[in-house]
């Protein structure tokens, strides 16, 4: 496509439908490879924030042991 002319995309997918059939058929690639990067994504932040909630558990039983302990702790 030309910067010179007052083309607009549709106008070039108009005249150009196997180029708009690779751009969908590219989008679609794209998006289905977005959807599985943000699924794994997904399963990663679901497991840390199970080691966070388990660190927390763990932080709390310890400063319950030391108020135990000392109670100004």
């Amino acid at each position: 496509m030309s910067t010179n002319s007052r083309q607009t995309v549709g106008d070039f997918f108009a005249a150009h439908p196997d180029k708009l059939a690779a751009f969908v058929g590219d989008m679609q690639a794209l998006t289905s490879g977005m959807k599985s990067a943000i699924d794994e994504l997904a399963v990663v932040i679901a497991a840390q924030t199970e080691r966070a909630r388990q660190s927390a558990d763990r932080n709390r039983a310890i400063i319950a042991r030391l108020k135990a302990i000392h109670p100004d702790i």
